[in-house]
């Protein structure tokens, strides 16, 4: 009779603490299990935020792989596989925030409710490090398809491959530990069945560092390659800008970083792992954008939008009406402003400080020379071919030249160009 009545009394105390909070409130302050303070439409308009643009980019960049280049790549299918886990964390986001609510301080939880929650943290962190693993893998494979001459083994061939080990071999040993944190296997979630676990917010700690310093390199790669192209400041600035993007990774892993600290040592797991997950989402998003981010303006020139269409002919028969161009010859000088009109589709030649369509000219049968102007007919019309020349072009290989230099890029030529000019 007493054993039955200690069992239920063993019984009765066990589902009092169930159902009460899961971590101990501050002084004053009262567990509300039933509609917690929390800002659940923040997140919610975070994870949609993100979840937009990624998607937005994947799908470019997958247009653009299939429909101009027509070649996958190896870190093409590895940023879908990236992509798929991203999803999946996505997912577990939105679940976490409609199960109680997004930033609920852990004394607003029923201790029974914790497995749940911290089940959905342990999977939530696994899918990061894959997806995180294969994001800037994709991206370090990428640059050296992009930046790097084939066939040659330089510094930036030895700095890939080394970073793209690191993360590799660092990633694979954290979603190692972090599946070993306990034992069973099943108490990493689930605290109160007997077992022993070790501390694995240290672990995080590291992840976060680690990842800073590689989305460091991974930022600062090809800026030294474009910097030591032979162009102009003006179209390196250019180029440079577009990898830029990655300076917002740097700046997620840094606040990623700076928030993992107190997630380390605060026992309010359940709020403070919600401010962790949204920078590790933007950490995440950041990723797709590098890797994404290049095939934008691509995807931009083949849409097809009549409003952003006008828009753009209009611009371009506003800036070509106001060329001005100079012609010299020696001995004489003249001006000549050329008024195109509206040429929404004229071909052009570019440089950095012109923009000069090219039309159908007619000669101009009355002059007879023009050295020096002389025979220069003053009633000639805007549309008036006053000089033509005939350029021949003839290649010589090198044979030693270096072959670092020649394959740096695929815009280098091989060889070496003598023209010769013979005006008519």
């Amino acid at each position: 009779m007493s054993t039955f009545h200690s069992t239920s009394l063993l019984t009765t105390q066990r589902d009092e603490l169930l159902d009460g909070p899961a971590l101990t409130p501050p002084d004053g302050i009262e567990p509300n299990f039933d509609n917690p303070p929390n800002k659940t439409a923040l997140g919610y308009g975070i994870f949609s935020l993100c979840l937009s643009v990624a998607v937005v980019l994947v799908l470019a960049r997958t247009y653009v792989t299939w429909a101009y280049i027509k070649k996958v790549h190896v870190n093409d299918i590895m940023m879908l596989v990236a992509f798929g886990t991203y999803l999946a964390f996505v997912s577990l986001l939105f679940q976490q925030a409609g199960y109680v609510g997004y930033f609920v301080h852990q004394w607003d939880y029923r201790l029974s409710e914790m497995p749940h929650i911290l089940y959905l943290f342990f999977v939530a962190t696994n899918l990061f490090i894959v997806s995180i693993t294969f994001i800037k893998g994709a991206i370090l494979l990428e640059w050296l398809r992009l930046f790097h001459p084939l066939g040659t083994r330089d510094v930036f061939w030895w700095t890939v491959h080394i970073v793209l080990f690191i993360n590799f071999a660092f990633y694979s040993a954290s979603v190692i530990l972090e599946n070993l944190s306990c034992t069973p296997h099943e108490k990493i979630w689930n605290r109160s069945i007997p077992g022993t676990c070790f501390n694995s917010r240290p672990l995080d700690l590291t992840s976060a560092a680690i990842s800073l310093l590689l989305d460091l390199v991974i930022f600062i790669l090809p800026q030294r390659v474009i910097w030591s192209l032979q162009m102009t400041t003006k179209r390196k600035i250019g180029v440079a800008a577009v990898f830029m993007v990655g300076l917002i990774g740097c700046i997620a892993a840094i606040f990623r970083l700076a928030v993992t600290i107190p997630y380390a040592e605060s026992p309010d797991a359940t709020y403070t792992f919600c401010t962790v997950g949204l920078w590790t989402l933007a950490e995440m998003t950041c990723g797709v954008i590098v890797f994404c981010a290049p095939v934008a303006p691509k995807v931009a020139s083949n849409l097809r939008f009549p409003s952003t269409q006008l828009l753009l002919e209009h611009w371009k028969s506003f800036t070509s009406s106001k060329q001005t161009n100079y012609y010299s010859e020696p001995g004489s000088s003249w001006m000549r402003t050329m008024n195109t009109g509206s040429y929404s589709r004229s071909f052009q030649e570019i440089n950095d400080n012109d923009n000069v369509p090219l039309r159908s000219l007619a000669p101009e049968k009355n002059i007879t020379t023009l050295k020096n102007n002389v025979g220069l007919d003053t009633e000639h019309n805007d549309s008036t071919i006053l000089r033509t020349t005939v350029f021949t072009t003839s290649v010589e290989e090198s044979s030693g030249m270096n072959r670092t230099t020649a394959t740096q890029h695929p815009w280098v030529g091989t060889g070496r160009s003598a023209l010769q000019a013979e005006k008519a």
